[in-house]
């Protein structure tokens, strides 16, 4: 028995109120969290959990939902209004808790990558017509931007070295991955000045060359009375190794 005078022991206190989730309005039990997530460079993709209470299954709803629809950009947290955005990572940790299959997470995967790169196709027809001038500009930045070689998603270097993650988690050399428009054309900003000097089309200053080699080719035909198109054919020889050119 208590000596007279012991103090009682405080009752446990009584277990926490489960939020009920915005969505099927059961108590969460389990969520998936959406915490702080930068890329293996330091760039932060999200600062903060919002820490809205969505139950794991539904968030695993709605992903799937979103990939039957094949809208998997600018996914972001269903509660109303928040712009929490849900990442690649985040939709592989709902697979790996069994919310959704691990296929649909590859999918999703997949249809980011597709998406990225339909898009480039259709930037890439611009080629075949005249650029205007804010056309050109806007080809000379991009000229400058690369692709994830694992998800084909956009991404320009602010600093840095060439060590490169992107926000799908792939690491890569950023100098030796493709640029999102000109693929691997080496001076591609030539085959820019070129259509703009010339005002003609990317796509056919691709087949003549750079603006150097073929204003070369100009002199050069107007001094030894040749058609330009024939000495230009001749300098790009030439310039790659034909000593008979």
């Amino acid at each position: 028995a208590a000596s007279p005078g012991a103090m009682a022991a405080a009752p446990p206190p009584p277990p926490a109120a489960l939020a009920a989730c915005q969505v099927c309005f059961e108590d969460v039990r389990t969520r998936l969290e959406l915490p702080e997530l930068r890329t293996g460079n330091g760039d932060v993709l999200r600062r903060t959990d919002c820490m809205h209470p969505i139950c794991r299954d539904c968030m695993g709803s709605y992903v799937r939902s979103r990939v039957e629809e094949q809208r998997v950009w600018d996914l972001r947290c269903p509660a109303v209004g928040c712009k929490t955005l849900i990442y690649e990572q985040d939709v592989r940790r709902l697979a790996t808790a069994g919310a959704i299959p691990e296929a649909l997470s590859a999918r999703f995967a997949e249809l980011r990558s597709r998406d990225c790169s339909v898009r480039l196709k259709e930037f890439e027809e611009a080629f075949t017509r005249t650029l205007a001038p804010e056309d050109i500009a806007l080809l000379r930045r991009l000229s400058q931007v690369k692709r994830c070689p694992r998800c084909s998603v956009a991404i320009e270097r602010s600093r840095g070295c060439n060590s490169f993650y992107c926000i799908c988690g792939h690491h890569f050399n950023y100098e030796a991955a493709p640029s999102i428009v000109g693929g691997d054309i080496k001076h591609f900003s030539r085959v820019i000045a070129l259509a703009e000097r010339m005002e003609i089309t990317v796509q056919q200053a691709q087949v003549l060359g750079d603006v150097k080699t073929y204003t070369k080719a100009m002199k050069l035909a107007s001094a030894v009375g040749l058609p330009v198109e024939e000495m230009h054919a001749l300098q790009k020889r030439a310039n790659a190794g034909d000593e008979e050119a």
